[in-house]
């Protein structure tokens, strides 16, 4: 047991429920290197904050606190109406996922597709323009031997689709970059 575990446990008591101090809240967590924090809001006191630590990567949330003061969690990124999974009967997917914001508080967001069995190249780029019609208008298109790719820009936003043959598969790979729609 190391020499800060008594230590701690004298806290928790002292400053815990029932325990004449403000809670949790009171005491500060130390952190270890390479830790995640997180920041969460106990009732109590306004401004009072227990912040979390977990082994791994520091977080965004966590390094926000460390600047600003207590941090509010980070609403999920929203994305536009036609980046979703599902937008093709049958896809698998293999791979998605958010960048974290950049200083002008654009993300990147991308998600690769493994077609359906008998999906054409012709199919997966007709699907995609009828899918970013309303929001992308205008698709610059690169034919390559063995793939399409489709840009364009949506205002808030810039996207990126590609169709093509993958590992013996079709795939469809979506990918916008810019501000969180509203």
């Amino acid at each position: 047991m190391s020499r800060t575990s008594p230590i701690v446990l004298a806290l928790l008591l002292a400053c815990g429920p029932g325990g004449g101090g403000q809670g949790p809240a009171a005491v500060p967590a130390r952190s270890q290197p390479g830790a995640k924090e997180t920041a969460a809001r106990p009732e109590g006191p306004p401004g009072a904050s227990l912040v979390l630590s977990t082994p791994g990567p520091r977080s965004q949330t966590a390094a926000a606190a460390d600047s600003s003061g207590p941090a509010e969690a980070a609403a999920p990124p929203v994305d536009p109406s036609w980046f979703r999974a599902d937008l093709f009967a049958g896809a698998t997917v293999i791979k998605k996922g958010h960048t974290r914001a950049d200083a002008e508080g654009k993300i990147s967001a991308q998600i690769t597709l493994q077609l359906a069995d008998g999906t054409t190249r012709e199919a997966c780029i007709d699907t995609l323009r009828a899918a970013v019609a309303a929001d992308v208008p205008k698709l610059d298109e690169l034919k390559a031997d063995d793939r399409t790719t489709l840009t364009g820009d949506a205002g808030r936003y810039v996207v990126t689709l590609i169709c093509g043959e993958a590992k013996g598969h079709m795939t469809a790979f979506l990918s916008w970059r810019g501000l969180p729609t509203e």
